[in-house]
């Protein structure tokens, strides 16, 4: 059907107003007697087609008609090209992967019939992002394996819809395992549905794997392992780990402890068979192990693979061991008899390698002198020394009686540990101030804070409050179990029920823990040897609330970081690294020392180190002696267990070497969850339902791009033709050409007639 429309270039007013003045001008200009009456209709054609021009020009009419065409529409098949798809299919049988190739290359003569349909069928790939995919053929080839490292759902549903905003997009085609795992996602997966119901585009979403509801998914991991432990030869050390099993109800997994010493010599230490009774079960596992030697080695919980599993990367996990060799001495001086110093010695006590020698200073009989312990803080046999609650003036007087500190100040300084846990009478209010030991503790202490005997206690050099304890850096001392789960353990414990006052803290130093407010609890120093000082006194409320072995464990740390036993790895140099676990890319910290046989502290050591990666490849690596070095993160991409090699010398000397070993885990997030999200897809289909989106199977795929091809011939629309004046440039040419051919000719007419 056709009609002709007009849209003049202004008011019809004015248009009348300009064809009755070219009128008025046609009908009053000159006569033309002379001329023949052919001669004057010939001009007056002339003028008339002019004026008819005119008027077109005015009015621009257009003609409008209209066709019938089939509309073209649009399937967009977007696949999951991340690495999550090398993962089985099914129980047993192909990847993902090849499950998805299979499909596509099925459904070639559904394509080609919807192609026939004048449908458009484009292929995109997503991962972490979406690409379209160009190729020869009716469906394009696939790579050997899925090259994407993560999987962003919401932005390839929302990239794809403003791809084809403009198009007839008859339906989005979404083969994937609906695992959405992107870190930073462009744009998250609730917008992208939000935009498909906006949309109203059918969305069709084909699932690959298999889900954690379902029977035939089975799966075994280990979790919950601490990263390094520290023994002593001839000691036995409990490694406890969680194994996780998934579709092994009634059925037993065998648990290995398998350690690999410096050389890659590795030994089963420990096999255990834990029953697992329901479908998804956790259980703990303790896998004993007794060293005959001291050394560095490595630790792995295995599970071993069982038959059915979907991935087995997960079934082990590495931890590494120092070794020690023989035991440890304290010596704990203690001037109050309160709680802490007996559950403190009742915990310390219960170890084998640890000799625990106590001296009690009664403050109460001042005028009674305590035993001279300048013998004590000098014998080479102690390794750390503790001091709790007792006051400065009980053991020190200057001028006079300052032997015994002075010998402690020595020793730590050579090498040996010192803790001061808090009290009514340490630190400041202790007077230690005015002692030797100001130089050594990490805190600043001043005189002020003195606190007299049997006068009340100062408010404001004590926190008279509960005080619940905050780990404000990952450190050995702090460790109470895996590093995912330190935090909360920390928070489950009962609150200190007070703490010293600390006026200020050494630049030299750090916090270790800290309260919820900020005020430190635990500060660490290194001043030749290792130095602590604990604000807190109450822990044996930790004890009492049911947490008796993570009171043990926190005091034997400390003793034994003290002690420089917690990663002793050589005779006389050392490596202190305080986590051992990384993901790539980390930054990994660790700390340098070296000392004499007789364990004093060798400052002027000059350290060379090396780092060899899992292909044993070897990278130089900077030293810095008595502080903090750094391994740059880009040597440290790959996965694998890396050996950090540290030899000290000193005037050209040797003084020894030492090794540490850590382990970047494979970050590989795609197939380290075997589990498909099916319900993720199917609730993605379930938002376009009222548009005929829906969850089929690989299998269907076929059969509902044939449907989508028997419903194209009903697809016509009425395409509107229109037709303008001056809209295109040739009509615009042609009304240029026929206005100056007029004019000429009626001009050239006139001057042949002699009328100009």
């Amino acid at each position: 059907m056709e009609s002709i429309t007009i849209q003049p270039v202004a008011p019809y007013w004015i248009i009348a107003v300009i064809l009755a003045v070219i009128l008025a001008a046609m009908w009053m200009g000159p006569r033309f007697e002379q001329l023949s009456r052919r001669q004057r209709r010939t001009l007056f054609g002339l003028r008339a087609a002019l004026v008819l021009l005119v008027v077109a020009a005015l009015l621009r009419p257009a003609l409008l008609s209209s066709v019938k065409q089939k509309q073209t529409g649009v399937v967009a098949v977007a696949m999951d090209f991340s690495r999550s798809m090398v993962l089985p299919h099914l129980a047993t049988g192909p990847t993902r992967w090849e499950s998805l190739r299979q499909m596509i290359n099925d459904c070639a003569p559904a394509v080609e019939r919807l192609r026939e349909q004048n449908i458009d069928v484009r292929f995109y790939q997503f991962g972490t992002s979406l690409k379209r995919i160009e190729f020869d053929g009716t469906v394009p080839e696939f790579p050997e394996f899925p090259p994407d490292s993560e999987t962003d759902l919401g932005s390839a549903i929302y990239s794809l819809i403003e791809e084809v905003r403009d198009q007839r997009l008859l339906a989005m085609i979404l083969p994937s395992d609906g695992v959405h795992n992107a870190s930073d996602p462009l744009v998250e997966l609730e917008q992208a549905g939000r935009l498909l119901e906006d949309s109203q585009i059918p969305l069709l979403t084909i699932p690959f794997g298999q889900s954690l509801e379902t029977r035939e998914f089975a799966d075994v991991a280990v979790e919950n392992m601490a990263d390094q432990f520290s023994m002593w030869v001839k000691n036995d050390l409990i490694v406890t780990a969680s194994v996780r099993a998934r579709g092994f109800a009634n059925q037993e997994v065998p648990v290995q402890l398998i350690v690999t010493d410096r050389a890659g010599n590795s030994i089963v230490a420990d096999t255990v068979r834990p029953r697992f009774t329901q479908q998804s079960e956790s259980v703990n596992v303790e896998l004993k192990y007794t060293a005959d030697l001291p050394g560095q080695y490595r630790l792995t919980v295995r599970a071993e693979p069982q038959p059915g599993e979907v991935s087995p990367r997960n079934n082990e996990l590495p931890g590494f061991l120092t070794v020690n060799e023989g035991g440890l001495r304290v010596l704990y001086v203690y001037g109050s008899l309160n709680w802490e110093q007996a559950f403190l010695r009742r915990s310390l006590g219960g170890y084998q390698d640890i000799q625990l020698d106590e001296l009690y200073i009664d403050s109460r009989n001042r005028e009674r002198r305590p035993p001279d312990l300048a013998a004590a803080f000098g014998d080479p046999r102690y390794d750390v020394f503790i001091l709790h609650d007792v006051d400065s003036r009980l053991l020190f007087t200057r001028d006079r009686d300052e032997t015994s500190l002075n010998v402690l100040t020595d020793a730590v300084l050579g090498g040996k540990g010192l803790m001061m846990i808090g009290g009514y009478h340490s630190f400041g209010p202790g007077l230690y101030a005015q002692t030797p030991l100001a130089n050594i503790l990490p805190v600043e202490m001043t005189i002020t804070e003195k606190q007299d005997f049997d006068a009340p206690i100062r408010a404001d050099v004590h926190i008279d409050r509960e005080l619940r304890p905050v780990v404000s850096q990952r450190h050995f001392v702090t460790q109470l179990g895996d590093p995912d789960e330190n935090a909360s353990i920390w928070a489950s414990l009962p609150p200190l029920a007070g703490a010293n006052r600390f006026s200020g803290i050494k630049s030299s130093a750090s916090v270790l823990l800290e309260t919820s407010g900020g005020d430190p609890l635990l500060v660490s120093a290194r001043v030749g040897g290792r130095v602590l000082a604990f604000a807190g006194d109450s822990t044996y409320k930790w004890w009492g609330h049911g947490q008796r072995e993570l009171h043990r464990k926190f005091w034997r740390q400390v003793v034994l970081w003290l002690a420089f036993k917690d990663n002793m790895s050589g005779d006389n140099v050392r490596i202190d690294l305080p986590q051992r676990r990384f993901q790539p890319n980390a930054t990994i910290r660790f700390t340098t020392e070296a000392s004499s046989s007789t364990n004093e502290q060798i400052n002027d050591a000059t350290f060379t180190g090396n780092l060899v990666d899992p292909q044993g490849e070897s990278s130089p690596i900077n030293i810095l002696g008595g502080g903090q070095s750094r391994i740059d993160r880009e040597l440290v991409e790959k996965p694998g267990v890396y050996t950090i090699e540290v030899a000290a010398t000193r005037h050209g000397e040797s003084i020894g070497e030492a090794a540490a070993e850590f382990v970047i885990f494979d970050n590989d997030k795609e197939t380290a969850n075997p589990a498909a999200d099916i319900d993720q897809l199917n609730r993605l289909s379930q938002r376009t339902a009222e548009w005929g989106g829906r969850m089929i199977a690989p299998d269907d795929l076929p059969a509902t791009l044939n449907e989508l091809a028997e419903l194209a011939p009903t697809l016509e629309i009425d395409v509107p033709l229109q037709w303008q004046l001056g809209d295109t440039w040739y009509d615009a040419l042609l009304y240029v050409l026929a206005f100056t051919g007029l004019l000429a000719t009626e001009w050239w007419l006139r001057k042949k007639w002699n009328l100009v």
